[in-house]
């Protein structure tokens, strides 16, 4: 794997790609700084915060770490401390690392944030931002997809598989389209590289499924139809 550089602060430290970003510019990592206010170009809609900066001359998006569900409402932000290298922050900028350099369409991670008070750690990573993309939810919004681009998505996902990627959380918000046709899996916090097996990566489709039919559910103008997952599913199961 490419290199990678470690700058430890008390308590947490900073992984870095050096080929990215200087070790000078990880103070980016708090752009509520005076200082780093100027570098904020949008903030993005999604769980937790997510913000868009310009950096070392290169757009990069920065998430801060949160919880969801029930756990998310009693500790928003904050996990229990296991190590450094066992950080859920740490974990990811890793498993995107990995997928990037085998070629799989995911955003190139440029350094990740871990900060350690007592027990409990705060986090932030930062990647590449993927130009001209938007989620295959807000696509679907807008108009339906032609059935090349739901086989180009089930084509993406068996590439995923084979390679043995486990996405804890596939859904609609989590595949990005770009302007060229192609897609992009996002938000790989929990993920796994693994064994290819049938029965994970069966689950893996059906939560996708799911949350397409909950958009659905909440939407009916949605442009998503059984005919759009055969659609996905002939390109899943196609043979290059």
């Amino acid at each position: 794997m490419g290199k990678h550089e470690l700058i430890r602060l008390p308590g947490g430290g900073v992984l870095y790609d050096p080929e990215l970003l200087p070790p000078t510019e990880v103070e980016a990592f708090d752009p509520e700084r005076p200082e780093n206010r100027e570098r904020v170009i949008a903030t993005m809609s999604g769980r937790g915060q997510v913000q868009v900066l310009e950096l070392n001359g290169l757009e990069v998006v920065l998430r801060h770490f949160r919880r969801g569900g029930l756990l998310g409402r009693l500790r928003d932000d904050t996990f229990v401390w296991t190590g450094l290298q066992r950080s859920r922050i740490f974990r990811e900028w890793h498993l995107l690392r990995a997928l990037h350099e085998r070629g799989l369409p995911v955003p190139r991670p440029v350094a990740a944030r871990v900060l350690r008070r007592g027990l409990l750690y705060r986090g932030d990573i930062m990647t590449l931002r993927l130009p001209g993309t938007e989620s295959l939810a807000q696509r679907l919004k807008i108009a339906s997809l032609p059935e090349s681009q739901w086989r180009t998505i089930g084509a993406t996902l068996r590439r995923f598989h084979e390679a043995g990627a486990y996405h804890a959380d596939l859904n609609a918000m989590n595949i990005l389209m770009d302007t060229a046709g192609g897609c992009h899996v996002i938000d790989w916090d929990k993920g796994q590289l693994r064994n290819p097996r049938p029965r994970w990566q069966h689950a893996n489709l059906r939560r996708l499924r799911r949350s397409l039919e909950r958009l659905r559910e909440r939407d009916s103008r949605l442009h998503f139809g059984e005919a759009d997952w055969d659609a996905l599913m002939s390109g899943y199961r196609a043979r290059p």
